[in-house]
């Protein structure tokens, strides 16, 4: 494993979309990529919203998000609310009896972090102060509340604003359209992509860029597998890291049936860094030969490349592997 914060969230992600680029350059015959890098992927999304008029020019036929997923193919997200909770008492002098805003909204944020819904909801702030030797006499809160498809937004912030008479619920404004939540068509790419995997179908609990490129073309969220993500020891698997990239490359095809077709040999409960392979395993294209113990591609011509641990060997128009022990 690669250990760091930000390892699996999303360096590993972007090595493996770089990467992929520089696999896919110059070879004719292959389909066209692009390659969108943006930040503010998870709040105001700005750089996205000012790159979807031109991704609606290029029509993409699909939208590969390398998010850290476990090697699972996600097809839908939640969409995203964000409200501001404000609530005023009382107040009175803090020696005596009297009614603190900060105290009432420091329970109702435990009522809301316990409160069943559909999607998901947490507090991200909370804010009161006292002027002075007095009970505080107001508080904020804000909350983060992900929407699953078919919730509305104005009945997540009514069930907020029914915990109390005398707060005032908003919904935060934002320099870009909220995040709205999507699931995936299964056109013909993205079933090839399925099969490539090896695994079904995953879903995501958050929300990001992928939200919006959702409304241009089928969006897939495929990455490697980590943990810890947002926080210390965050973790990436490398051997997922090269499953990953190898499953992206067959995509580059032509659609041909025969080339560049043949999915990952998959290894449950194993993250060797040269996991073992059957030899029809091996990926094949005219001039390609990759083998799944290795993420480095080699032009073949007349012979196959060698990974670190096989030898390849061209024979007739195909490319047989011998595994070393």
């Amino acid at each position: 494993n690669l250990v760091g914060l930000g390892a699996a969230d999303m360096h590993a992600g972007l090595a493996s979309a770089v990467e992929t680029c520089r696999a896919w350059a110059g070879e004719s015959g292959r389909r066209p990529l692009s390659l969108l890098l943006t930040g503010d992927e998870e709040g105001g999304c700005r750089g996205i919203n000012a790159a979807l008029p031109r991704l609606r020019e290029l029509a993409p036929e699909l939208v590969l998000v390398p998010e850290p997923s476990g090697e699972r193919v996600v097809l839908s997200a939640p969409g995203r609310a964000v409200f501001r909770l404000a609530l005023e008492t009382a107040g009175g002098h803090a020696t005596r009896e009297g009614e603190s805003a900060l105290a009432r909204m420091a329970e109702i944020a435990l009522e809301i972090e316990a409160m069943a819904v559909a999607g998901s909801q947490v507090v991200l702030e909370f804010t009161s102060r006292a002027r002075g030797l007095s009970h505080p006499q107001d508080a904020q809160l804000v909350v983060d509340r992900h929407l699953v498809p078919g919730e509305l937004r104005e009945a997540a912030r009514e069930a907020l604003a029914q915990l109390d008479p005398r707060l005032a619920v908003a919904e935060s404004e934002r320099p870009t359209p909220p995040p709205e939540a999507y699931a995936a068509e299964r056109t013909p790419s993205v079933e090839r992509l399925l099969a490539l995997s090896g695994h079904p179908p995953g879903d995501s609990s958050s929300v990001g860029d992928f939200n919006f490129l959702a409304t241009v073309a089928p969006t897939a969220i495929l990455g490697p597998e980590g943990g810890n993500l947002h926080a210390p020891e965050e973790w990436v698997s490398l051997a997922s890291v090269r499953r990953v990239y190898e499953t992206y490359q067959p995509l580059a095809g032509t659609g041909v049936p025969g080339e560049c077709d043949s999915p990952v040999s998959r290894h449950p409960g194993r993250d060797a860094a040269f996991p073992r392979a059957s030899p029809s395993a091996v990926r094949r294209s005219r001039n390609y030969c990759a083998s799944p113990q290795t993420a480095d591609w080699k032009r073949s011509g007349k012979r196959c490349g060698r990974g670190s641990r096989s030898e390849e060997r061209r024979v007739g128009k195909e490319c047989r592997s011998r595994w070393s022990p």
